[in-house]
């Protein structure tokens, strides 16, 4: 009891001091015990105070080696632990992501397939952390959703809410993607509020990029403008980066169209120093050595990062929630070009890989509503998806369609001719399978 589930009920407590006396106590009992495997628990245990309530990874770090170095991957159930917080230990220190993500991955997959959930929804919001931070939203949001499902398993959020308290990053993107206020994720929100936790979600800055139809950046509710736009682009290229850190070499190449002279050097140089220029002292991006990073934490949350993690959403979705999920992320792009005005060669393919996206999304969003009988919906999106892409005949044949759900013969007309005249433009017809459905239709 006092080596093992007394010190970590008084982590839970977040009591160091009480922690500390009951762990030292129970060292001894351990020792006395002479099994190696409770030797390794308390170790764990002691790792997790140091990573917990003295928010020190380094002596956390040393604890695990001394675990992992006595044989301690031997067990499946220690291995996991290992994983978990070295993972959790390496997110603090934020000195290898990459190594996070395999560690944290390892431990979830392993707990998972043994069924051992106790530390699973805690695993897995680091994981979410450690997936975000990499770059992959769409894992993110899967590793995030797994410890929700671990947490309902374990009929408690006691470990969700401990492991959301470290990284309420986590808990914000997933209330900025739910549609409505009542969500678990709302519920868990509630939860560490009630807890005194709340506050905490603004504990690093929180700089918001909006890019469709206008460039801004606001932070705690308040516009900044830096003197120069090029610092609006860089601060978007480094939203739209993993880790948000990039080389002065793929910062010259993406912004610079590959330049690399003293005089682009310089504007990158100054665009740096303008854009920390304008955000509050401390959080602005430096160059450290070759690389530009923050050297605080900061949440960077960019209009184009949450539609593509909305659409990443909606692809796990079925049925409304799916169609639901696209016409949010349409709504953020609907708002007018991205980074207007701009015109770097890495925001040009950025704005095309964006704008092919959204024409994916809406086409799918039209099928959906055509699906579920919302017609005028489905009409409206697949008009659009034809205004900007007159050539894609999947539209055209749920125009088609929709007019002959609706009882409109003339319509089904209408959308073929408009069809083959753009098609036309192009030198080629309609193809043999919008042939074949204008002929079923008609029929």
């Amino acid at each position: 009891m006092h080596g093992i589930v007394g010190p970590e009920l008084m982590i839970d407590l977040e009591d160091t001091e009480e922690a500390q006396r009951v762990l030292a106590k129970g060292q001894g009992l351990v020792r006395a015990s002479g099994s190696v495997v409770f030797e390794w628990l308390n170790r764990l245990i002691e790792a997790k105070l140091e990573l917990r309530l003295n928010h020190d990874p380094v002596a956390a770090l040393n604890l695990l080696e001394q675990v992992e170095n006595a044989g301690g991957r031997h067990y499946d159930f220690i291995s996991e632990a290992l994983d978990t917080w070295k993972g959790l230990a390496l997110l603090l220190s934020r000195s290898d992501n990459d190594d996070a993500v395999v560690m944290l991955r390892r431990a979830v997959n392993s707990m998972t397939e043994a069924n051992r959930i106790l530390d699973l929804p805690a695993a897995a919001i680091y994981l979410a952390e450690a997936e975000w931070r990499q770059g992959d939203l769409t894992e993110s949001d899967a590793a995030a959703d797994q410890a929700m499902v671990a947490a309902r398993l374990q009929e408690s959020n006691h470990q969700i809410l401990l492991a959301l308290a470290d990284f309420q990053a986590v808990l914000t993107r997933r209330l900025d993607s739910e549609e409505f206020t009542d969500s678990p994720w709302h519920e868990l929100g509630q939860a560490l509020m009630a807890r005194g936790v709340g506050a905490g979600w603004n504990q690093h800055p929180v700089i918001l990029l909006s890019e469709f139809g206008r460039i801004a950046i606001s932070v705690a509710g308040q516009e900044v403008k830096p003197r120069i736009a090029k610092s609006l682009n860089l601060l978007a290229y480094l939203a739209a980066v993993p880790s948000h850190h990039a080389s002065r070499e793929d910062l010259l190449s993406a912004l610079f169209d590959g330049q690399s002279d003293e005089s682009a050097r310089a504007y990158l140089r100054q665009a740096a120093h303008r854009l920390r220029e304008a955000l509050p002292a401390g959080i602005g991006p430096i160059f450290t050595g070759n690389t530009l990073a923050f050297t605080t934490p900061v949440i960077l949350d960019s209009e184009s990062t949450r539609f593509e993690a909305l659409i990443a959403k909606a692809a796990r979705l079925r049925g409304q929630g799916r169609l639901e999920a696209l016409l949010k992320a349409l709504a953020i792009v609907d708002s007018g070009e991205y980074l207007p005005g701009m015109d770097s060669s890495w925001a040009t393919q950025r704005r095309e890989q964006l704008e092919e996206q959204a024409a994916q999304a809406r086409l799918q969003a039209a099928q959906m509503a055509f699906t579920t009988q919302q017609y005028r919906q489905a009409e409206q999106l697949a008009e659009q998806v034809v205004a900007q892409d007159p050539y894609k005949e999947s539209a055209w044949r749920i125009l088609m369609r929709i007019a002959s759900a609706t009882g409109n013969e003339d319509g089904v007309v209408a959308s073929y001719r408009r069809c083959k005249a753009a098609l036309q433009e192009l030198g080629i017809t309609p193809s043999d399978s919008t042939q074949q459905m204008f002929q079923r239709l008609r029929r």
